[in-house]
């Protein structure tokens, strides 16, 4: 949609006066760094000595709409050399730790503030105020801007990857034995489950699949699965606490291959999240790749996401008590053999090791 000419003004004269803002609390900033010897905790730390107009916190577009942070309601802009901690996977690690961290890596490019300014082509447009005192332009995304992809990668700015070393992670796993007698087509994952399915693996107290029942997947797929665990892949920031890869025994021949899986995080649509490469007796591997949108979308599902395309199905739809009544999904994909009826030795399962992290809950052979 176009915009009409004065509300493209009004938009040019909000931006033209957030970097004026921007500029003044870089300022502001550095003054407290002088004399204090450290970043504020907050961006309203400045306000009286170092900011003495309250409204130069607020965008010029965020006093119109309203909009504030939650943790410091004095501003509408993103701060992010806070102290809050960042992830129940970092312990006693702060955001100011991996902003540091970062800076280590890409300089005084790492914004020390940040605001959206509308979209551009569907995505968000951000202001970025640099430690340097730069202000320029990216997506949501700064790390994936040509002035820190022309010698970084974006993976590389990870938290997991810039703690990677420091993390120790020790878990006690119960699942419950294999059934005795089951049939062999529903495939043995019990050496790649990382939970039980009433266990948590990553996240808040209570984000589990405890009521996760095969009757209530059959009943959508028409498929019986083995379901006892989670085998949970790492994304880029958790490579320290889960594997990118596990290479799956099956022995059986099949002429399809039934997927449930899921996904933790997001990631953009038609994105390859991970891939199944079929090992086939006898013949070239197959493949079988994870597109988010396509394949899985977040488990922790957002109201009015849906599946593209047919090469997928919802196969399970519940919640837990860390959604507090929220909808979860899991999905469910199948791979044709190309070679009907030769035996599948083995598969490899694989992260691409980006934003989100795939994970498998069971596999079924069909005869």
């Amino acid at each position: 949609m176009q915009l009409l000419p004065g509300r493209l003004a009004a938009q040019d004269e909000d931006r033209a006066g957030c970097e004026v803002q921007l500029k003044q609390i870089h300022e502001a900033i550095q003054a407290y760094r002088k004399e204090n010897k450290e970043l504020p905790d907050r961006l309203s730390a400045l306000l009286g000595k170092y900011l003495g107009d309250p409204d130069k916190l607020v965008c010029p577009l965020a006093r119109r709409s309203g909009l504030r942070q939650e943790n410091d309601p004095r501003t509408s802009y993103f701060y992010e050399f806070g102290t809050r901690l960042l992830h129940p996977n970092f312990p006693g690690k702060t955001v100011r730790d991996w902003k540091e961290r970062q800076m280590g890596k890409a300089g005084s490019d790492v914004p020390v503030v940040r605001c959206q300014h509308g979209e551009r082509d569907g995505e968000g447009v951000w202001l970025n105020l640099s430690f340097g005192g730069e202000v320029y332009e990216s997506g949501l995304f700064w790390e994936a801007e040509e002035r820190i992809a022309d010698f970084l990668g974006a993976e590389d700015l990870y938290a997991g990857n810039l703690f990677a070393h420091e993390a120790q992670v020790v878990r006690v796993i119960r699942i419950s034995p294999r059934p005795e007698g089951l049939d062999a087509r529903l495939i043995d994952l019990s050496s790649f489950f990382n939970a039980a399915l009433g266990e948590k693996w990553d996240g808040d107290d209570g984000n589990d699949l405890k009521r996760l029942r095969g009757d209530d997947v059959k009943g959508r797929t028409g498929i019986d699965f083995d379901l006892r665990g989670v085998v949970q892949l790492a994304n880029a920031d958790l490579k320290f606490k889960f594997a990118t890869s596990v290479e799956i025994p099956v022995g059986v021949a099949c002429t399809k291959l039934h997927f449930l899986q899921g996904c933790g995080y997001e990631a953009k649509q038609g994105e390859v999240v991970g891939k199944y490469t079929i090992r086939i007796r006898g013949h070239e591997p197959g493949k079988q790749e994870i597109r988010y949108g396509e394949h899985v979308l977040n488990w922790w599902h957002n109201p009015g996401a849906e599946l593209a395309g047919n090469e997928a199905i919802m196969a399970w739809e519940g919640t837990n008590e860390a959604r507090n009544g929220k909808p979860l999904r899991l999905y469910m994909t199948t791979w044709q053999n190309p070679h009907e009826g030769a035996e599948v030795q083995g598969i490899l399962f694989e992260s691409n090791v980006g934003s989100a992290m795939p994970f498998l809950l069971g596999i079924t052979a069909e005869p």
